[in-house]
């Protein structure tokens, strides 16, 4: 591949829309082009088993050559208009579109689809081309304990394109999850957008992991017919990019919520003026065993303590370090967003089931386990070989009163009672920052409130990419959105993998 064509696979989709409004590439190169690149290093090459399906390339390309059409005669739908992008492979797609939708399970996989999710098809609305379904943590991570981050029995170890040859195994950069695939497939240039979910940190933790931009959609702004989630209570749609520019116009799409890009122009020509932020701790919300005492090490600290001055000296108020409960606080009689989603899970599975022909091997949850045990070849390879969490889903001992008064106590404990007073405490802050492995998510689930990610820097122990979390206020996806044009245009983002060799 030419110097010039392997340029495009790492450029932000708003530079690939100026190449195709100036007729110096097309929709048609583009599919080709990341299509391409992922047959080079998915499963060849690099081997990072981002991408569970690919939508057939005569498809891809017949798809891509109807909006260079559409282009010609003067018809443009939008700012992603013959944008590729990947999709987290728990949003149903079609037969037309020539891939399974499995979960990452093998279960899934055998069944046939009935119709796009609402979600696809506004993505089809505003012209972006879908080019694959992203691998994942299987289930969300609700089956067995111990489930290894970014791993499906349908696809694999998902693998951090940052990888180094010079590391042991567990030394290595990850690719975290369990929106894994989407994430990575920007880093490794399968596309340069993607589609994610989240209950708690999913979608976010991914893209911090992958250092790439990342925003959690509020709860309920997007339709979640057709997606498989763990919650209705918490679970979100999130949309990922390499320029938070490319974050706004893929949320209006899904949302149909205009004005969003303006946010991210206001960031970038401002900065931070006028914006009151609180920044925790940088061992805040963390799990050292989880994290191995990363966010005390001295150039981790000094990246983080570097962000808050440079906010500041481009006009944010800052409040530094913002003291903050942690999420342990978020429990009512013994429940947690984790107990709650066990509840809810069996009756997300049947609603997701529905969305498939009927087979009536495959009913019910327990109808999967059941699968799962008569298919362990397929259904549970090493290294998971058992589906504990399907398990225990399947005998929560909530009922249903202790539930809803659950669901109603976390939300209070979180918004009102959490992370609303603590903003309001400080003259009402913008935005809260914690770092990009803490439990600022839990109060984002909890307190239905979007949360976003930004690049910050790279461990120097490894190299693995590393940021920051943010939330603001109920539906700010707009000061958001402010908050990480500003973040790019001020601090910018982390250098990208080599992904020449292979």
């Amino acid at each position: 591949m030419d110097t010039w064509k392997q340029s495009l696979l790492f450029l932000p989709a708003h530079e690939l829309q100026q190449r195709l409004a100036t007729g110096q590439t097309t929709s048609v190169e583009l599919a080709n082009l990341f299509l391409d690149q992922i047959d080079r290093h998915n499963h060849q090459g690099r081997k990072l088993r981002a991408v569970l399906s690919t939508v057939p390339r005569d498809v891809a390309v017949r798809h891509a050559w109807a909006l260079d059409e559409e282009r010609a005669r003067g018809s443009v739908r939008g700012a992603l208009h013959g944008i590729p992008i990947i999709v987290k492979d728990v949003v149903v797609t079609d037969e037309s579109l020539g891939m399974p939708t499995t979960v990452g399970s093998a279960v899934f996989a055998t069944l046939k689809p009935k119709k796009n999710a609402t979600l696809i098809n506004r993505l089809r609305d505003a012209g972006l081309m879908i080019l694959g379904k992203g691998n994942m943590t299987e289930f969300l991570g609700l089956k067995t304990k111990g489930l290894p981050l970014g791993w499906s029995a349908y696809g694999g170890q998902t693998l951090s394109a940052y990888r180094r040859e010079d590391l042991a195994e567990e030394d290595q950069p990850t690719a975290a999850g369990s929106s894994s695939g989407p994430a990575l497939s920007i880093t490794a240039g399968f596309s340069p957008l993607g589609i994610a979910s989240e209950t708690t940190g999913s979608a976010v933790f991914p893209a911090a992991a992958n250092g790439v931009y990342g925003l959690k959609l509020s709860h309920g702004s997007v339709p979640t017919d057709g997606v498989f989630a763990i919650s209705a209570s918490w679970d979100c749609v999130g949309v990922m990019a390499r320029d938070p520019a490319d974050l706004a116009p893929l949320a209006e799409a899904l949302a149909l919520r205009p004005g969003l890009r303006a946010a991210v122009g206001a960031g970038s020509e401002t900065g931070f003026e006028a914006l009151r932020i609180g920044v925790t701790e940088t061992t805040w919300g963390v799990d050292r065993g989880f994290s191995r005492g990363k966010w005390e090490e001295p150039d981790v600290v000094e990246a983080y303590e570097a962000a808050v001055r440079k906010m500041e000296a481009s006009g944010a108020n800052v409040v530094f370090p913002l003291a903050m409960p942690d999420a342990d606080t978020i429990t009512h009689e013994g429940q947690t967003v984790m107990t709650t989603s066990y509840y809810e899970f069996p009756a997300q599975v049947e609603a997701f089931i529905d969305c498939f022909h009927p087979d009536p091997e495959i009913t019910n949850l327990q109808d999967i386990i059941a699968w799962n045990e008569k298919h362990k070849d397929v259904a549970m390879p090493e290294p998971c070989t058992t589906q504990t969490e399907l398990a225990a889903a399947l005998a929560s001992p909530l009922s249903a009163g202790a539930h809803v008064a659950a669901v109603s106590a976390l939300r209070r404990l979180a918004g009102p009672d959490g992370i609303v007073r603590a903003m309001a405490a400080h003259g009402g802050l913008d935005v809260v920052l914690a770092p990009s492995e803490s439990t600022l998510v839990c109060y984002s689930a909890c307190a239905r409130l979007p949360v976003a990610a930004v690049p910050l820097g790279r461990w120097r122990r490894n190299g693995q990419p590393y940021g920051m979390f943010a939330v603001a206020g109920p539906g700010r996806e707009d000061v958001l959105l402010r908050f990480m044009g500003a973040w790019h245009a001020v601090l910018g983002g982390v250098e990208g993998p080599a992904m020449d060799q292979g």
